[in-house]
Formats: C-alpha cells, sequence, structure tokens
C-alpha cells in the first residue's frame, strides 16, 4: 500500500485479457479493501513529586509519523480510570492531573507507577495502548535550624537542624557537611533532628564560607540540602618593642600586627597611645610590620612611661590592643673646646655636663682620662667640671693629646662621653746678639740663638731677620742653636734708632718666637766748602755743604766756619744739607788767601 493511500476504502479490480489466450474468455473482478493506520500514542517515562502539579503531555502519531488530530483517548493510573480526552489539532495532548484524581493524593505512595493511554479505535485508526512507568518521589528536607554565624579560625563551627519528608515525617539519615563544597564529615540525623560540629584550623583561611547540610536519594525520598553562611575571622595579636626613649627627640617604634596564624596583616590602621593620650595612627606594612616615630615632648618626666596600641579590627580581623612599659630617658652631653697646652706650663682643663634640654648638672661625678691617668672629678652648681695641672711634665712629647671625659649616668641620666682635643706644644726663644752701633757702607754681624722651653738649642730652624721692618735675610740654626748673618749695610740705610728683629715661624708642634733690640745708625759725614773772598772789615758770605757717605745732604747739623784768627760763625745745615755763614775778616788779618 502506497504511504501516499489515502485511508478509507478502496476498489482493488482485477482483470484477464484473452490477448495472449485465446482460447480462454476474457474475465474482469473487483473487491473493497479497506486502507487503516496504526496509531501510536508518544507518551515519555518521567518522575513526578508527591504534592505538586502531574501532567500528561504526548502527541499522537500515524504510521507515517503524522499528528492525528481529535481522536479520544483513555487515562489509567495505576489500573484506575482517570480520564476521556482528545488530541488537538496537531496531535498534541496535555492533561493536568486534577485534585480529586489519585494522582494528585499528597499522601500518594512512592514508587513506581504504571500509567495507561488507550485509544479502542476509531474511523481508520486501529487500536492502540501505551503503558508507560512513572516514579512517584517525595523529599527529604533538610532544614539548618541554629549555625554559629562567625566562628573563629581554631574554632568549631556549629550546626542544628531537622530532616523530614514531605508530609513531614521525621527521618533517620545520614548527612553530609560541606564546607565551601568540599564535604568535611558526616551526621546522623535520629528522628528527624541533627547537631554537629567539626573544628577549623587556625591557619583556616578567613572569609565567608557556605556551610551546606546534604542527604542524598532514599527510598523513593529525593536528597535536598540547606546552606548557611558563616564568616570566618582571626584573632590578632599587636606587639611593640619600644624603650628606653630619649626626652626631647622622636623615638623610633617597631612592631607587629599579625593573625592567629602567625601571618602579618598589611595595611591595617593600629592607632597608639602615650600615658593615655593619643598621640597618632599608622598603617602596617608588608607582613604587618609597624613602625612609627613617637615625639617624646621636652616637658616629659623622666621614668616609666605607658605606650599602648590599639587595632579596632575589621570585617575578618577581631581587634587587640597592648600596652608596653618603657622610661623615658634624657641624653646627657659634655661639652668641650679644643685647646693648646705648653709644655712644662701649668694648665687647665674644664668641660661642662648638661641634660637634652641644655639644664646643668650639679653634683654629678665626672671622670677624666688624661695621659693613661684617671682623675675623679665632679661637677659645680653650673654643671662645669675644671681639672687644673700645675705643670704639664717636660717628658710629654709633643703632639695631638686626648683627653677623655666620661659620666656614667645616674637614674634617668644616660651617660656620656666626649674626647676633648689637646695639643702640646713647646714655646720657643730666640736671643739677639748685635753690636749697638750700625755704620752705614759697612759690614755687620746679625747673630744670636734659639733655644726651645726646655732650653735645648733649636738645630737647622729656620730664623727669619728683618731690619727696620724690611726682610735682610732667612738663616738656619747650626747644631748649637746659633745663626748669625753678615750685613753689608748699604750707604742708603736711614740714620737713627734701627729696629733688628729675628722670627721663628714655627714648625711642627714648636711655637713661634721672635726677639728684637734696638741700635742705631751712623753715617760719616763731609764738609764741602767753596771758595770764598772778602775785604775786610766787611763782612764775607761762606757757603757750603754737608754730605753724608752716600752724598745725601744733612740737614740740621751745626757747622762752624773760622778763620785763622779765630773769626767764627755758627750755623745749621738746610735740608739739602747747604750752609751759609757770615764772617767779619778784621783789618788785623791782613790781605790776602787764609784758610
Amino acid at each position: 500500500v502506497p504511504q501516499a493511500q489515502l485511508l478509507g476504502y478502496a476498489e482493488v479490480a482485477t482483470s484477464f485479457d484473452n490477448t495472449t489466450q485465446p482460447y480462454y474468455d476474457s474475465a474482469n473482478t473487483s473487491a473493497i479493501f479497506t486502507v487503516v493506520s496504526e496509531l501510536t500514542i508518544q507518551l515519555s517515562n518521567q518522575e513526578s513529586y508527591r504534592g505538586e502539579p502531574v501532567w500528561f503531555n504526548g502527541t499522537l502519531l500515524d504510521d507515517r509519523g503524522q499528528p492525528v488530530p481529535e481522536l479520544a483517548l483513555n487515562l489509567f493510573w495505576t489500573d484506575g480510570y482517570l480520564t476521556n480526552f482528545e488530541s488537538d489539532a496537531e496531535g498534541n495532548f496535555s492533561v493536568a492531573c486534577d485534585a480529586a484524581w489519585s494522582c494528585a493524593d499528597p499522601a500518594h505512595p512512592l514508587g513506581p507507577v504504571e500509567v495507561r493511554l488507550d485509544f479502542g479505535g476509531f474511523g481508520w485508526y486501529l487500536p492502540a495502548e501505551r503503558v508507560a512507568t512513572w516514579t512517584v518521589w517525595g523529599r527529604a528536607l533538610v532544614t539548618i535550624d541554629e549555625f554559629a554565624p562567625v566562628v573563629i579560625a581554631g574554632s568549631n563551627v556549629t550546626y542544628f537542624g531537622n530532616v523530614v519528608d514531605d508530609l513531614g515525617q521525621s527521618l533517620d539519615r545520614t548527612l553530609q557537611v560541606r564546607w565551601n563544597d568540599i564535604t568535611r564529615t558526616t551526621v546522623d540525623a535520629v528522628n528527624g533532628e541533627f547537631a554537629g560540629s567539626f573544628a577549623l584550623e587556625a591557619f583556616a583561611p578567613v572569609g565567608n564560607f557556605t556551610l551546606t547540610l546534604a542527604s542524598d536519594d532514599q527510598n523513593w525520598l529525593r536528597g535536598s540540602s540547606d546552606t548557611a553562611t558563616v564568616t570566618v575571622q582571626r584573632y590578632t595579636v599587636l606587639e611593640l618593642e619600644w624603650g628606653p626613649a630619649l626626652r626631647n627627640i622622636s623615638t623610633a617604634v617597631q612592631g607587629s600586627l599579625l593573625d592567629s596564624s602567625g601571618a602579618g596583616l598589611e595595611g591595617e590602621l593600629v592607632s597608639y597611645s602615650f600615658d593615655g593620650t593619643a598621640v597618632g595612627e599608622a598603617l602596617t606594612g608588608a607582613d604587618g610590620a609597624l613602625q612609627f616615630e613617637l615625639p617624646v615632648p621636652a616637658t616629659t618626666e623622666l621614668g616609666m612611661h605607658t605606650l599602648s596600641a590599639s587595632f579596632t579590627g575589621s570585617y575578618f580581623y577581631l581587634p587587640s590592643s597592648i600596652e608596653v612599659q618603657g622610661a623615658v630617658v634624657a641624653a646627657t652631653i659634655l661639652d668641650v673646646s679644643p685647646q693648646q697646652l705648653q709644655r712644662a706650663a701649668s694648665f687647665s682643663l674644664e668641660a661642662l655636663l648638661r641634660d637634652d634640654t641644655g639644664l646643668p648638672l650639679a653634683g654629678e661625678a665626672v671622670n677624666l682620662s688624661l695621659a693613661g691617668q684617671l682623675h675623679l672629678l665632679q661637677t659645680g652648681p653650673d654643671g662645669r667640671v675644671t681639672f687644673t695641672h700645675e705643670q704639664l711634665p717636660a717628658i710629654w712629647p709633643l703632639g695631638p693629646l686626648d683627653a677623655i671625659w666620661s659620666y656614667a649616668g645616674r637614674e634617668w641620666y644616660l651617660p656620656s662621653e666626649t674626647v676633648q682635643e689637646l695639643v702640646v706644644v713647646a714655646p720657643t726663644t730666640l736671643q739677639l746678639l748685635v753690636a749697638e752701633a750700625v755704620l752705614a757702607g759697612q759690614s755687620y754681624s746679625v747673630a744670636g740663638n734659639i733655644e726651645d722651653d726646655l732650653g735645648q738649642p733649636l738645630i737647622n730652624a729656620e730664623v727669619i731677620l728683618f731690619a727696620g721692618g724690611f726682610h735682610l735675610a732667612t738663616v738656619q740654626s747650626d747644631t748649637a742653636g746659633s745663626f748669625s748673618w753678615e750685613w753689608a749695610v748699604p750707604l742708603e740705610q736711614v740714620p737713627g734708632p734701627l729696629q733688628l728683629s729675628a722670627q721663628y715661624p714655627g714648625a711642627g708642634y714648636r711655637l713661634a718666637g721672635n726677639a728684637s733690640q734696638q741700635v742705631s745708625t751712623y753715617h760719616t759725614t763731609s764738609l764741602l766748602l767753596e771758595p770764598a773772598s772778602g775785604v775786610l772789615n766787611y763782612t764775607a758770605n761762606v757757603t757750603g755743604r754737608v754730605i753724608d757717605g752716600a752724598g745725601r745732604g744733612v740737614e740740621g747739623l751745626v757747622v762752624t766756619v773760622a778763620l785763622d784768627d779765630g773769626t767764627s760763625s755758627t750755623v745749621i745745615s738746610t735740608a739739602n744739607g747747604q750752609f751759609a755763614a757770615g764772617l767779619l775778616p778784621s783789618f788785623a788779618l791782613g790781605v790776602g788767601e787764609h784758610n
């Protein structure tokens, strides 16, 4: 029968044509056949839940797989008749279980159920039946009634609850306890009730975690679960290292903020107080390191004080605080100044002991270590301490010498020590050995000697000689400390007082020295007379000039001009050494040349 054959009655005719068989008569006949189709009822096996809506959905198909519309079907549930219905125009059907039917029984027995659809045949469609096996499930309902919403790492997570079926009947079940979907343990529900706990490790991570109690499918009761959110926190620990702290400056404070696992907490705000007064705040750094500067005012009393720090906590970390005792102390300073000491001479050393605010410390024991000897001293009312030595030993070598002042401290005053830089030097003595008169144009010996404070001659010491402030020469002393210089006194040397000096500029740790002596500079003089003539018994003018060895006129010299007969005149030379004297030759002198 062709797939395209219409359903219903079909005439089937047959004929015999005697063309090939002339000895037989031709014959024809026909019969009515009925073309029908088998019917397929599509209804899948499925699951339903007791007390929940049940739908019977399916499709009617003919033998060609085409939907068959508007055919009546009978519905049976566990051999019990439920209803009769027709497929729609597209061969589909959808029937809801009526509340009065057995399939809607809220206390329906659990397990497999036979669902049967029956078609008795109609028209050109043959009878058909579809039997499907459905499973009716109940539900095991898990409820967490109580739990610990916040748990500290290292403590227990606790929970309480019940398990009932969908009819409210208590169940005995073994439940899985899951922590963030990872099974940690199990707990037994007895008569529908369960209670349990499990321990969190001390190093358990902080955060919000999901606690799940779940049951498996059992006895046609579908398992279920209930969840709760548990916040895991950690204890925190503050650590501080402080003291002693110096007054009048800021002191570094170190510490850390750790959680209960020992891990450092970074970026958390920590407040700190000094003797109960809030001072400031600091953020923790890497690995929870805590560092801040604590200012200690100058007015702070010396002694023990309290430094406290507190962490107010955060969402995952609990608050913590700490108090530590520490001493506030004062630094001490020994003020000294560098000093020169002359060998074989008395000297005195001084130091000032003061605290960090500049106040002197009176009546304190101060030690002085000098040249290997320890001297026990005490400060005066003004904080000063003085050491006097009558004479520096001559055996002390020249050069640097350290005086070490030390203070051992007392109560809240810290020790201090300072080095006073001393230099041991030796004065030098020079002596000039010169004649009192210096004659211009002649050789003049400038001599002398040089020795130290112990009377020892200085060998190869450079001595600078000066005459009237002008450098004469630089000479060296011999092995006896003597020096000398032959000075060719120039004719240009100004007559009169002359200051001779010898200077030693000092070398190494020997001090400079000098010696001076005043001498007189003399010049030889010459008188130059010009020829003169005169008349007896008349005044004749005689002129001339007074010059020194350099040919320079000499001013202010008294010059007497006299004739052979004793006639004379006294005058004073002028600025250029010239003079003019008037003589009155008497008649007794006579004419002619006279001296």
